[in-house]
């Protein structure tokens, strides 16, 4: 079971159990459920790499999508005795898949967009693969 924290408009390092409600473009985008931060691990890389790849088009679109997902964290998982280390695998997943089936030039923009950011040791390559 995971309980993950969507970091939309709240405070940093502060975490309330507000849901945000999800209107229709965002459940054809991201799954019928009615809140945005009702899902599953799957589910919310689903979410990412869709928005990445089919709604994040400017340079700032792919750098505001980064973020979220650079300031994703997770709150809880059963079992789990690094957290910090499932969410960088997490998030390092997130854009693997997205540069498997980009195109170059959007892959060159995600890469730049990571190592700007400064997120972790990010393993991701100057390779885009498949794009």
């Amino acid at each position: 079971m995971w309980v993950i924290h969507l970091v939309k408009d709240e405070k940093e390092g502060i975490f309330s159990a507000n849901l945000y409600p999800a209107n229709k473009k965002d459940k054809e985008l991201f799954g019928c459920q009615n809140f945005l931060n009702c899902k599953s691990l799957e589910q919310y890389k689903n979410c990412y790499i869709n928005f990445l790849l089919k709604e994040a088009k400017t340079d700032n679109e792919i750098k505001g999508e980064l973020k979220l997902i650079k300031n994703f964290r997770m709150i809880f998982s059963r079992g789990a005795t690094d957290l910090s280390k499932k969410e960088n695998e997490f998030k390092e997943s997130i854009i693997e898949e997205v540069l498997k089936v980009c195109d170059k030039e959007k892959g060159n923009k995600i890469i730049k967009a990571w190592k700007e950011l400064s997120v972790f040791n990010s393993k991701i390559k100057n390779n885009i693969g498949e794009c």
